[in-house]
């Protein structure tokens, strides 16, 4: 079924997450007055329903995500993992944004057709393997008060709870101010 989406108010919903100023686009939008994410608006377009997108538009996410899928999603954490294992630097702002790709991740396989999630389990269990090749446990990279609040168990939202084993300098003293290393 196709359905043509238009303009609409922005329906923000309370988040833990402060917005975070990065070079790269944003998973899920932030209304930058009031510091919260906010839902995916913006000019006409045409997209096929189907569960995937249905769960990234409430997730709040931002129109490239949607469009990308589950397969951009997929193509965005094996981006993650090789700048990874190449040593790239950053923030711990970015860190958390890439951790939060994982879970949309997770949430979009959780959605994902039966073929789907077949067809994406080779390539994600190959990115998570190499993920934990170059990452070491950490308490929680967006803090306990955040972890009690969500849920989130480092046995199950394991993403989480990793940082690099090799940081770069930036990262390394954001890390290592946060509690982290």
């Amino acid at each position: 079924m196709t359905i043509v989406v238009g303009r609409r108010r922005s329906l923000a919903r309370e988040s833990a997450h402060a917005p975070v100023a990065s070079s790269r686009p944003p998973l899920v939008p932030h209304d930058a007055a009031r510091g919260v994410p906010r839902r995916a608006r913006g000019a006409r377009m045409t997209l096929v329903r189907d569960a995937v997108h249905s769960y990234l538009v409430t997730r709040g996410c931002a129109p490239h995500v949607v469009r990308g899928g589950l397969v951009g999603l997929l193509e965005r954490w094996r981006d993650v993992v090789e700048g990874i294992e190449q040593g790239r630097d950053g923030t711990l702002d970015e860190w958390r944004d890439d951790m939060d790709l994982r879970d949309l991740l997770a949430g979009a396989l959780a959605a994902a057709d039966l073929r789907e999630r077949q067809a994406a389990a080779l390539r994600l269990d190959d990115a998570d393997e190499r993920f934990r090749l170059v990452t070491l446990a950490c308490p929680c990279v967006r803090g306990a008060d955040v972890a009690t609040a969500e849920g989130w168990r480092a046995a199950w939202q394991w993403w989480y709870f990793r940082r690099p084993t090799l940081p770069g300098p930036a990262l390394r003293a954001e890390l290592g101010a946060a509690g982290l290393l």
